[in-house]
């Protein structure tokens, strides 16, 4: 290993061009945490040289380490260098040096700049960009490994900034806005600040370059390196890994590159962060957690991912085929993940499943979808497994042994030529029959709270089940709608107790006007202090949201009066529909032609 202590300018002066590798995270800085860090200290050294004058001995500012790896290069070309580290410095640096130079050609037109010196400034500038006698795509100095981010670069060397949304674009955009302000400000000062500026840049920052030997290996190098700084997630890691491997199938490193791994640098949608219950990273992360489980079959640490992943491809014989599966597997979680949260069968279990933030079932449902291509069978799946976790929640059982339970099925579904009745009789044990369904919903609080979203997703369905087939097509239950108590919590005021009533009718009551029976939804929050009125005064408000079946429905059967016996009927009401939504085991065996041993039936 070979270290060179290098100027800016000393560093871009050379008729060299600074590839960076596929294997290279996509570009991540930031204007907050980077470029405006990166741009006060320039300006703070520009200051001082402005103000002390060029010659003066000027304290260098260390910009930090580039590792570099030379590679084979065709003659008459650029000397080409593998960027092992370094690359977001590399490219923030180029695309500073850019729009410094864009600053200084707008300067020009107003009066007062001196032309010549600042064209000659901007030459400079512009040469530190790109090796002018080369061709194609040699004569830029830096060459990002996507395509989108390079063409995008080129456009802002070529003078042309991109009016596109891509993150070097808005890096040109704010390395140019400021450079603008800080040359406007023109003080009387023994230097130019162009002169300053550019003198700053090239001059007073350096870097080491560490230029590794032939014999050692980039990608070994590249992981241990980022142990420091921004770490690498899981998925970086297991990315450079596998395309580490890649060098040595016959398909080589950059057409494996581009077959299976381009579209996730080069997706936007991959790269956003999600934040779920034990889980937060991008969606490539949550990818490889979930494509762990179901290789594996067990369960994954998030922050172990890249070790298990490391251990699959050490077993592999054929690196194509398992990068295949992973990439299948994208497929379907991304189907899955996007299904339109509307009123089909597979929109409302996703939306349902959201809800419930069950997130440990998706291993086991990307894995049913492979195996039954979301026909008819996966879609009984989904059933079993929505009314399961429904009823479940609607009667307050642990959630503990979720992960447990889904990891065996994923086991045993891979084992089976009926997949439906595996999951079935997984479920079998824990499912809640219809009388502890109605006991629940008679009885257990539901109080809007941390389960607001819950309840609400419970009332809905009542409030579709409702809805006459011949009207399904066009109407369905809103969603977002507001929850509200019928007889409210602070009822002391506005609905007293008989005159009769003692300790336990007070219980009964605070306990009864906490259950489903005394929720409902309305299509817009009601005045607090309407709320807490007398039924006749309530009434005549929801009479306004008589839209949704659920409010005509108290209308219609207990307009004379709301009490206790009236939520314990509407209460009754509603877990027979419930039951009806979200059907119990038996009924949804013989739905699917189960009951008797016979094979799954379409339905």
């Amino acid at each position: 290993m070979q270290i060179n202590k290098l100027t800016i300018q000393t560093l871009f002066s050379a008729r060299e061009q600074y590839v960076v590798p596929s294997f290279q995270r996509r570009y991540v800085w930031e204007k907050e945490r980077q470029w405006a860090p990166l741009w006060q200290d320039v300006a703070d050294k520009a200051t001082e040289i402005a103000e002390r004058g060029i010659g003066t001995s000027i304290v260098p500012h260390f910009l930090g380490a580039l590792v570099l790896k030379q590679e084979r290069t065709p003659v008459g070309e650029p000397t080409r260098r593998l960027v092992v580290d370094g690359q977001q410095r590399l490219t923030t640096l180029q695309v500073m040096i850019i729009a410094i130079a864009d600053a200084l050609k707008e300067l020009r037109r107003y009066k007062g700049i001196d032309a010549p010196t600042s064209s000659r400034l901007e030459r400079a500038l512009r040469q530190s960009v790109s090796n002018d006698d080369a061709f194609g795509d040699s004569r830029y100095k830096v060459r990002p490994f996507a395509d989108h981010t390079f063409d995008v670069l080129k456009q802002l060397v070529k003078g042309s900034p991109s009016s596109c949304d891509h993150v070097l674009a808005s890096c040109h955009a704010f390395f140019q806005e400021y450079a603008l302000g800080w040359l406007r400000a023109e003080p009387d000062n023994e230097v130019p600040r162009a002169e300053a500026l550019v003198t700053a840049l090239l001059q007073s920052f350096t870097v080491v370059g560490l230029n590794l030997d032939k014999e050692e290996d980039e990608y070994v190098i590249f992981e241990a390196l980022n142990a420091r700084g921004t770490p690498l997630t899981e998925w970086e890691k297991s990315k450079n890994h596998l395309l580490s491997k890649s060098r040595q199938t016959p398909m080589g490193e950059d057409a494996f590159y581009n077959k299976y791994i381009d579209h996730f640098d080069r997706d936007e949608w991959w790269n956003q962060i999600v934040s779920l219950p034990r889980f937060s990273g991008s969606r490539s992360e949550l990818l490889l957690n979930y494509w762990l489980t179901i290789r594996l079959r067990r369960g994954v640490d998030a922050s172990r991912a890249y070790y298990d992943f490391r251990g699959i491809v050490k077993e592999q014989e054929d690196l194509s085929q398992m990068t295949d599966s992973l990439c299948e597997h994208a497929r379907i979680f991304r189907e899955l993940t996007t299904q339109p949260e509307d009123h089909t069968p597979l929109g409302l279990f996703r939306y349902r499943i959201d809800v419930l933030g069950i997130t440990v079932v998706m291993p086991l449902m990307m894995e049913l979808a492979r195996l039954l291509e979301t026909d008819h069978r996966f879609r009984q799946c989904c059933t079993a497994i929505e009314s399961y976790l429904v009823r479940r929640q609607l009667v307050w059982w642990s959630t503990r042994n979720y992960r447990a339970l889904f990891i065996d099925l994923l086991k045993k579904v891979h084992d089976t030529d009926e997949p439906v009745r595996v999951v079935f009789d997984g479920l079998s044990e824990g499912w809640p029959s219809n009388d502890q369904v109605r006991n629940a919903v008679l009885y257990n609080p539901a109080s809007p709270g941390t389960a607001a979203k819950r309840i609400r997703m419970v009332l809905e369905a009542v409030e579709d089940h409702r809805i006459s087939p011949t009207m399904a097509a066009i109407r369905t239950a809103p969603r977002g709608l507001w929850i509200e108590h019928i007889l409210p919590q602070k009822w002391e005021a506005n609905w007293p107790l008989p005159p009769d009533a003692d300790d336990r009718d007070r219980d009964r009551r605070e306990q009864i006007l906490k259950t489903l029976g005394n929720l409902t939804l309305t299509t817009s929050q009601l005045d607090i202090s309407l709320s807490n009125r007398s039924w006749q005064d309530k009434r005549e408000t929801l009479k306004k949201h008589n839209n949704l079946y659920l409010n005509k429905d108290i209308l219609d059967h207990h307009w004379g009066q709301w009490n206790e016996t009236a939520i314990e009927k509407r209460g009754q009401c509603l877990a027979e529909i419930i039951c009806k939504v979200w059907p119990d085991e038996a009924e949804l065996r013989e739905k699917c032609g189960l009951a008797d041993g016979t094979g799954p039936a379409s339905y």
